[in-house]
């Protein structure tokens, strides 16, 4: 038996703006965004052997005889306050995503074993919450700043090898920071004088120009094979930046604080 999919929309207040708004191309139906809210009240689907019997369903669903075709001038009429669009649903492949709203889809997140449809979320007014993989917004969320830190470790560790940066002050004898990075060394530089904290080398920092100051690489660290764990790649990372702290005297004479 042939399937319909339907959906129940309401008349849009005239003070409700959309973006169907500023079209103009709305024919004598009013069937347009500009008339109608969106999302649709209620979404579902029905068998039936003819989109007569369908709808005849419907009105006996909701005990409410719904047009399907509501001229503009008959738009101010109080009976016209819900307009049905019935669609029937052709063999798959075709309308596969229509389908696809009344499946029970588990989860995109890792750990977490909720089941939804999203016909549901649209019917609860909560479609924007998690979109079509997510059983909810937090979900989202969550599965979005686990993936962010997972490129986050891998542009960091893997796709730039660490470096002992140097920073020097033309204007101030010469005086130079130490430091050490594993993200991109320009944006460790961007760092340093675009979002300084309060450390006394960010300090100092502010009184200067930009172009009192000199950046350069000193050593584009080289972790041997045998430092597998991160603990030792760490200490790897700082006896390199320890050399050469001491070399330029950049704690002595220099803006290293320790």
């Amino acid at each position: 038996m042939p399937e319909y999919y339907f959906q129940i929309k309401g008349r849009r207040h005239p003070e409700c703006k959309t973006r169907g708004q500023i079209e103009e191309d709305i024919d004598d139906t009013g069937w347009g965004l500009s008339n109608w809210s969106w999302p649709p009240l209620f979404s579902g689907k029905v068998d039936a052997k003819d989109r007569l019997e369908a709808r005849s369903k419907i009105n006996e669903l909701y005990n409410i005889k719904f047009p399907v075709r509501v001229l503009k001038k008959d738009l101010s009429n109080p009976a016209n306050e819900f307009i049905l669009h019935l669609q029937e649903l052709r063999p798959l492949p075709y309308d596969s995503h229509i389908r696809s709203l009344f499946e029970e889809k588990m989860c995109s997140r890792e750990g977490c074993k909720a089941t939804f449809k999203v016909v549901d979320k649209y019917n609860m007014r909560i479609y924007n919450e998690g979109g079509m993989g997510y059983c909810s917004k937090l979900c989202e969320d969550l599965d979005r700043q686990k993936r962010f830190e997972i490129r986050a470790e891998h542009y960091m560790e893997d796709n730039h090898g660490p470096v002992i940066y140097k920073i020097t002050n033309k204007k101030d004898n010469n005086k130079c920071y130490i430091g050490q990075t594993t993200q991109a060394f320009t944006l460790r530089w961007y760092q340093h004088f675009y979002q300084p904290s309060n450390t006394p080398f960010h300090n100092i920092i502010k009184s200067f120009n930009i172009t009192d100051w000199i950046f350069e690489i000193v050593e584009d660290v080289k972790v041997p094979d045998d430092c597998l764990t991160k603990e030792q790649r760490k200490k790897y990372i700082d006896d390199r930046e320890k050399y050469y702290i001491e070399l330029y005297k950049a704690k002595e004479k220099g803006y290293n604080s320790k």
